[in-house]
């Protein structure tokens, strides 16, 4: 269990890097406000989400979620569209120039993934992937996270 809590902290670590240095890349293009890049990788990852799923994900209120999104939407990164089945709810989507721009780094993902095919087998790699999938439900867990572990 050490080696997989140790291996798990310094995913932690290594992802915290990751987002600082997309923060630097990125400052450009969120100079006007930073929070509304983390905003902008939940839309990506959720795209079609609502600002109320946002607001249930990071545990904020419904208008602080909007403000952010609003920022988004006013810098042309996201674009809301009205839900066919029910007119008041407006979904989340990247918008074309987002897109174009590559922001949610896809290619360096690409890449980590094709010099780990060269260390592993496919089938490892998918064992893998579940495994870090079970892991990001588990976080995602509106009863879990790092930040409440006092609690348990």
């Amino acid at each position: 269990m050490d080696k997989f809590i140790k291996a798990i902290d310094k995913m932690t670590y290594c992802h915290a890097v990751e987002e600082l240095k997309f923060s630097a890349v990125a400052k450009d293009y969120f100079s006007t406000n930073k929070v509304a890049l983390y905003y902008y990788l939940v839309i990506h990852a959720n795209e079609g989400c609502t600002a109320t799923y946002i607001a249930d994900l990071v545990k904020t209120s419904k208008s602080a979620a909007i403000i952010q999104i609003r920022n988004l939407e006013n810098n042309g990164f996201i674009i809301k569209k009205t839900d066919p089945d029910d007119k008041r709810i407006k979904r989340l989507y990247l918008s074309e120039r987002s897109k174009k721009e590559d922001l949610h780094f896809t290619k360096g993902t690409i890449s980590v993934y094709n010099k780990l095919l060269k260390k592993y087998t496919q089938e490892e790699l998918d064992i893998f992937s579940k495994i870090l999938d079970d892991y990001n439900e588990i976080l995602l867990n509106k009863d879990i996270s790092f930040y409440n572990f006092r609690d348990e």
